[in-house]
């Protein structure tokens, strides 16, 4: 079946919609064993669709929240802010990508580039200062993605609870302001 990626729309997603998101694309977010967690109704979770035909075919969403200077890592830990970001006094708000996918149906028609372009044009008209994702080694395609949108790339590991092993992978991190 051709598609025109013309014909796939990409919105923000109303409280209908993610009722209907959660139902039909959790499948999507529980890979490798892991399970990302965050609340479908939290009003910081941002999310958006891609639909053709009204008919859900990718999504993505993020939390937009300030970075949280007591939780910097199994590494290092602060008490407080550091001296740097303190004695400036600044906002440092990230928003943290949760959950992307793109039906293997409709990949490579760019479908995956809109939903993550509505993504970045939304954080920055809200101030956000940076956007950050993970990704396992084996997402060769959202590498790519990332890498051609202007992203950098932190190679790291990653500890997934629920199959209580670390998973090696990058973090990609946007400056948005």
């Amino acid at each position: 079946m051709a598609i025109r990626p013309n014909s796939v729309r990409v919105v923000r997603v109303t409280a209908v919609l993610r009722r209907r998101l959660a139902s039909k694309w959790r499948h999507h977010i529980e890979r490798s064993g892991e399970r990302v967690e965050f609340d479908w109704f939290d009003e910081r979770v941002l999310l958006w669709v891609a639909l053709l035909r009204n008919e859900i075919v990718g999504h993505v969403s993020c939390k937009i929240e300030e970075v949280d200077w007591a939780d910097c890592g199994e590494l290092q830990r602060f008490e407080e802010k550091p001296d740097a970001v303190q004695s400036r006094d600044l906002n440092v708000t990230e928003a943290f990508v949760q959950s992307f996918a793109v039906d293997p149906a409709y990949r490579r028609l760019g479908v995956g580039r809109r939903l993550q372009t509505a993504m970045v044009r939304a954080c920055k008209k809200q101030g956000v200062s940076q956007l950050r994702s993970w990704s396992s080694c084996d997402a060769v395609e959202n590498y790519r993605l990332k890498l051609s949108m202007g992203f950098c790339v932190v190679p790291s590991y990653y500890f997934v609870p629920r199959a209580n092993k670390w998973s090696r992978g990058a973090y990609f991190v946007m400056k948005l302001r």
